[in-house]
């Protein structure tokens, strides 16, 4: 069991909820973590071609960010957050287009309302609603979704 938490009952391995939740919680493993991704998502907001804020939906959360290669016709890469559909925002993670768009891929990564103020099937139509987007988009999905 976790050292300080007394009166929790073992429920897998001799171990309760919170030995067994520990290490999955990366916030926690690394402290500094959120300082870490603001500023390496500053810097890529700052370096890459990007169109930041993109509105796709109702709710507030609802806007995409798109980061573009410069490739014409490029593969795109959309991706999604890490959170547990509870928490964090896709500025978090705008670091993760870097080392795509240097190699030619356009990158959107979306913003989407969390659980619990909508369902999980809310979210992921949010997410087939960005890929619909993309696949009525034009030869050039970049320039596109500029105007979207």
């Amino acid at each position: 069991m976790t050292k300080g938490i007394e009166n929790h009952t073992a429920i897998y391995g001799g171990m309760d909820q919170a030995t067994l939740d520990a290490p999955y919680n990366n916030g926690a493993a690394v402290t500094e973590s959120p300082q870490w991704l603001l500023a390496w998502s500053k810097r890529s907001r700052q370096q890459l071609d990007s169109v930041l804020d993109i509105r796709y939906g109702h709710n507030e959360r609802n806007a995409l960010d798109l980061f573009l290669s410069g490739k014409p016709s490029a593969p795109l890469f959309i991706f999604i957050h890490g959170g547990y559909w509870q928490k964090n925002d896709k500025s978090l993670f705008s670091f993760v287009a870097d080392g795509l768009c240097e190699m030619g891929v356009d990158v959107v990564i979306p913003g989407y309302s969390l659980a619990p103020e909508v369902s999980l099937s809310d979210i992921s139509k949010s997410r087939k609603e960005i890929i619909s987007q993309y696949w009525k988009s034009s030869q050039n999905p970049g320039e596109s979704w500029r105007e979207w």
